[in-house]
């Protein structure tokens, strides 16, 4: 999919694919337009090239190519993926569907973890003082998902077990590790931490 993603980016440039819906002028090294976003009479949208993003600063949506059709067509992002794909000549290969379950089990298993790890926070006034220390609101933890790896070593396996992943799956979404005494032993790989989830062009997190 990754190689599928950067073919794309590779023969289109973000101006190609914005300026069928937003009339661009150059700015310098950027280009701008009136929102497709809002409606406005300044041009408050702007594209910049070389890192292939856009920003509209008064709706506060941005992204690279594949988010910019996400949002114009109503698609996810493997509708994007299609689109973008047609544009530019790239032909998408169809995965086998045991791989694409796998992947999906994945993400499965790493959306839980969000999950566990935010229900833990709430459970952690001394970690939310802690936050609010750096600045960092309950509502602002919550808008970003914020969560908090307990100090122990089995908590998330446990959790995770229970609610139907395998241990392989959680290995192959980097949440436990091996043992080096004790292959057939694995624990937490985030433990007595803030965790911060990190999500792709789609949402999901990764």
């Amino acid at each position: 999919m990754s190689d599928t993603v950067d073919r794309i980016k590779e023969r289109l440039s973000i101006t190609e694919v914005v300026q069928p819906y937003v009339k661009l002028t150059r700015a310098g090294k950027y280009w701008k337009g009136l929102s497709p976003f809002t409606k406005e009479k300044t041009p408050s949208f702007f594209v910049t090239p070389d890192r292939g993003i856009f920003h509209c600063f008064s709706s506060g949506k941005g992204g690279d190519m594949f988010t910019f059709i996400e949002e114009m067509e109503g698609v996810d992002f493997r509708g994007a993926l299609k689109l973008l794909a047609e544009k530019a000549g790239v032909e998408l290969v169809r995965e086998a569907p045991g791989a694409r379950d796998e992947r999906e089990q994945v993400y499965a298993a790493l959306d839980a973890a969000r999950a566990y790890y935010e229900s833990v926070l709430v459970e952690r006034p001394d970690v939310q003082d802690y936050l609010v220390k750096r600045q960092i609101t309950k509502e602002l933890a919550g808008s970003w998902s914020l969560g908090y790896a307990p100090n122990e070593w089995h908590a998330l396996r446990e959790t995770l077990l229970k609610q139907g992943f395998s241990e392989m799956t959680m290995e192959s979404a980097g949440l436990i590790k091996t043992s080096e005494e004790d292959a057939r032993k694995k624990y937490d790989r985030f433990r007595g931490r803030i965790m911060f989830p990190i999500r792709d062009v789609s949402g999901r997190v990764i």
